[in-house]
Parts: C-alpha cells; structure tokens; sequence
C-alpha cells in the first residue's frame, strides 16, 4: 500500500511539473496572434491533446494494476499459508486425508496377498513357486 501511494505521489508531481513548465514558458514566450485558427489546425490539437491524456490515463490505470494485483498476490499468499497450517495441524482434515490415503496405499499390496490367498508351500518346493504374470 506504501509503495502504491508513492507511485500515485509520483505521478501527481510530474503532471503538476508538466502544467507548472507550461505555464512558465507561456509566461516567458507570449503567443502573437495570427490571422486565425483553421479547421484542420483546431482538429490536430484537440486530437494531441486527447492523446496525450489517454497515455496519462493509461499509465495511471496501469500503476493501479500493479498495485492492486501486488496486493491481491500478497493475501492469496497469506491466506493459503495459514489455511494449509491449520489443515495439516495434528487435529487438521487435510492431514487426516492425506494419513487415510498413505495407508491404504503402503497395505495395498498386503491386502492383495491376502485375497489371493496362495496356498502354503512344502519345504520340498520352497522358493519354487510357479511364474504367474
């Protein structure tokens, strides 16, 4: 939020240096008037300045961004943290889950043995247990 504030600090000082210059060179350098303003000449300069205050309003709603998706990632951050640490607490449901599945994982191959239920072997045959792919 700090940063977000001297960014917007910095942008409101550079638009007042821009106005406080031209105002200075105006001051400095008067204007002599001419004959007059032709069309074409009115439609450029209403169309400079358009464009110079859509890249002011660009950069403006740019900095913002930056700011507020800085923001928006620092709490994702946080949030997630402090809930995985309370899921995987002792008393968590997550860790619950994740000692359910682990376990029925590491008996799955004795669970297997079991069902098969292979039949005891001789002392003549020990070890000599048919291939079964």
């Amino acid at each position: 939020m700090k940063r977000g504030l001297q960014i917007l600090g910095s942008v409101v000082g550079i638009i007042i240096l821009v106005i406080a210059t031209t105002l200075l060179i105006h001051t400095l350098f008067p204007l002599r008037p001419t004959k007059g303003i032709e069309y074409v000449d009115l439609i450029t300069i209403v169309l400079s300045a358009l464009s110079i205050m859509i890249t002011i309003l660009g950069l403006f709603v740019a900095a913002l961004a930056l700011i507020g998706w800085t923001t928006f990632e620092n709490k994702l951050r946080d949030n997630s943290l402090s809930y995985l640490t309370s899921e995987l607490s002792k008393e968590g449901k997550l860790r619950k889950e994740f000692e359910t599945i682990l376990t029925d994982l590491s008996l799955q191959g004795v669970r297997a043995e079991e069902a098969q239920q292979l039949p005891e072997s001789t002392p003549e045959d020990a070890g000599e247990r048919p291939y079964n792919d």
